[in-house]
């Protein structure tokens, strides 16, 4: 995509080559795009090393909620 005002500031959101995942693999992209070391830094994970859960939705605000549940 041609978007000459991009190119003037440093973007670690595009430019990247394609990606192939395994069966047992995520790749996880941080929130804040620009400034995340994520996949895009360290590669794809695990399923097995993932041991951290989704414990609130704050977004949309009207499904603000705690997961209830183990």
């Amino acid at each position: 995509m041609d978007e000459n005002y991009v190119s003037q500031f440093p973007i670690f959101t595009n430019g990247f080559e394609t990606v192939t995942i395994g069966e047992d693999e995520v790749f996880l992209m941080g929130d804040n795009r620009p400034y995340s070391s994520d996949s895009r830094v360290f590669g794809t994970f695990k399923l097995e090393d993932i041991i951290a859960k989704d414990a609130y939705i704050f977004y949309p605000l009207n499904e603000i909620n705690w997961f209830k549940g183990d």
